[in-house]
């Protein structure tokens, strides 16, 4: 175990057990394997987590135990407690969700607000950013589904895809938005 910094404060550490973990948190030990953290409290709260790499300030923050999750960007996958192979790239993206699995989100603040939630796929910026509680959903484009709050089996495709207020509540729905020109 090797720790760099000032004898008050451990800036990273490295262990052949952990992994690489370069942040400014004052909780420096974690017992997962295989984890590779970067950034200001990036995984700050793992103990039982394996295989994850969290790179940006407060990425993956409040993970306690989880596996083979990937956030890249400052608060993305923030909230994360639990859950396994989730992919979070773009500040913000997954920040809210605590429980889930397989969930895609390419974007800043794609499937920002998911609290739980699992299979879903989320690419723009904003894409599903206000679904709470969604699982199986697609959002493709700029602000796609950006409205949709809960439903599982949803679609929306398209930059602006399902508007304003349209299926905040809804299952088993797709929208498209074609814009020509």
């Amino acid at each position: 175990d090797l720790k760099f910094g000032t004898p008050t404060s451990v800036s990273a550490r490295v262990n052949t057990a952990s992994g690489w973990v370069f942040h400014n948190s004052d909780k420096l030990f974690f017992y997962g394997a295989g984890n590779y953290y970067f950034g200001t409290n990036a995984g700050a709260l793992n103990e039982f987590g394996t295989d994850n790499v969290f790179i940006g300030d407060n990425a993956g923050k409040s993970m306690t135990n989880g596996t083979g999750n990937c956030a890249l960007g400052d608060e993305a996958m923030t909230a994360l407690q639990d859950g396994a192979a989730n992919i979070g790239i773009g500040t913000g993206a997954l920040r809210y969700l605590t429980n889930g699995n397989y969930n895609v989100a390419i974007g800043q603040d794609a499937l920002g607000l998911v609290k739980s939630g699992s299979q879903g796929i989320a690419i723009g910026r904003d894409a599903g950013f206000g679904a709470t509680n969604t699982s199986m959903g697609l959002f493709l484009g700029d602000f796609a589904g950006e409205n949709h709050k809960i439903g599982d089996l949803v679609g929306y495709i398209g930059a602006l895809a399902g508007g304003p207020a349209s299926l905040s509540n809804a299952s088993y729905c797709l929208s498209v938005m074609l814009t020509v020109g």
